[in-house]
């Protein structure tokens, strides 16, 4: 994942670049943001692409965050391109069948990055997120339909946002990365002063999840210094740790590391974090990286204060492999992963404990009449998996809902 996510902010940064230098034309300049804008249609635009094609965008897509509601209800945030001229900004459609769209709306109009999404079925309440590079960590939700008005909950400079939500009490709860990392909680009505409750300078790829009227658990890796100061050990600097938390939502006394010391050179790197509502347990995968031309995906698990020993989900003894998404049921113990190996992306669920066959991303959507590039992700409370791919449907081009 952080690879992919290398990738994409170079080119971002280079396409911002070039908008820079280029001023803002009296139609872009009079536009609203969150504002349904036209697509600058093409001559040869097929009717049924503008019908399929996600909000009817038809331009190149960078990042994407699916959600799906209990009801059935789509939605999609993704950042990308306007026009030749005007890039990364963030985009959002919904749809009740994955076929029909509403018309894009531009939410931030330039530099976003990282989106989030996160469903409250309880409150029929969808929580939006993302970076700024002007704004800082925005947060909007969608209720009914209609968009609010965007809440700055960190300023410029800010990144790596991560959200989750607990629709019995509604609360919604963010992380992100501001030289420290910074956790804050909405009540439903405003959110919190940010809190660092992470004291290390040189932490990374900090996550949150929380299991809906329990507690809120935060996950970590530190890079290279061995920690100093109070609130933040224990553990060493080359495994991941966590903080546990489920009597307010802002005290975290439980402080763990999650695995055993590994030996040099071996340690957890970029990490992701999910709860499962099946088995009532948090999961988290990681890279863990052997040595420079080798790294497997470990998974733990964390239930009533401990986490279990690794679980080797890519089974590889050569070669990298690293998490790029995890997703959990609610319904039934069920975890879904995807990562990178040496054949592309790849899928694997975990049912009860017990991992399935590994089936590539190429071949799943092949069988759906779809090829192309999968950017989003999302799995139900079934245990379904949908997402987001930008390529071809039937052999037309487009970017498009991939339902399970």
């Amino acid at each position: 994942m952080k690879r992919l996510l290398i990738g994409l902010l170079i080119s971002s940064i280079t396409l911002a670049g070039s908008v820079a230098a280029r001023p803002i034309s009296p139609a872009q300049a009079n536009y609203t943001v969150g504002q349904s804008l036209p697509v600058a249609a093409s001559p040869a635009l097929a009717p049924e692409r503008a019908s399929v094609s996600i909000g009817n965008y038809l331009e190149q897509v960078e990042e994407v965050a699916v959600a799906v509601e209990a009801n059935g209800r789509i939605h999609i945030l993704w950042t990308g391109v306007l026009n030749p001229y005007f890039g990364n900004f963030a985009f959002y459609s919904t749809s009740t069948d994955g076929v029909s769209w509403t018309p894009y709306q531009v939410l931030n109009y330039w530099y976003a990055s990282q989106p989030q999404i996160a469903v409250d079925d309880v409150h029929q309440r969808v929580h939006l997120m993302y970076a700024s590079n002007y704004d800082g960590i925005v947060h909007r939700t969608v209720t009914n339909g209609v968009i609010s008005a965007p809440v700055v909950l960190a300023g410029a400079g800010s990144e790596n946002p991560k959200l989750a939500v607990d629709p019995s009490s509604g609360y919604a709860y963010a992380v992100w990365k501001q030289g420290y990392n910074w956790y804050a909680y909405w009540n439903g009505a405003a959110w919190s002063a940010p809190m660092k409750k992470i004291n290390d300078w040189d932490t990374y790829f900090t996550s949150v999840a929380t299991a809906p009227g329990g507690g809120v658990m935060l996950a970590w890796f530190q890079r290279y210094i061995q920690s100093f100061g109070d609130g933040s050990g224990p553990g060493e600097p080359n495994v991941a740790r966590s903080a546990y938390g489920d009597q307010a939502p802002d005290l975290f006394p439980l402080r763990q590391a999650v695995s055993d010391y590994y030996p040099i050179p071996e340690k957890d790197d970029s990490l992701l974090l999910t709860y499962s509502g099946g088995d009532d347990k948090f999961y988290l995968v990681a890279e863990h990286l052997m040595y420079p031309t080798h790294s497997r995906v470990y998974r733990y698990t964390w239930q009533s204060g401990t986490w279990s020993a690794p679980l080797d989900i890519v089974q590889n003894t050569s070669n990298v492999a690293y998490p790029i998404y995890i997703g959990a049921a609610s319904d039934l113990a069920k975890v879904i992963y995807v990562y990178n190996y040496v054949s592309g992306l790849q899928m694997r669920a975990e049912t009860n404990g017990v991992l399935g066959a590994s089936q590539t991303l190429t071949s799943y959507l092949s069988v759906r009449g779809f090829s192309g590039n999968p950017l989003g992700y999302f799995t139900d409370h079934a245990g379904n998996l949908h997402m987001a791919v930008t390529g071809t449907k039937d052999g037309v081009n487009g970017f498009y809902y991939v339902a399970p």
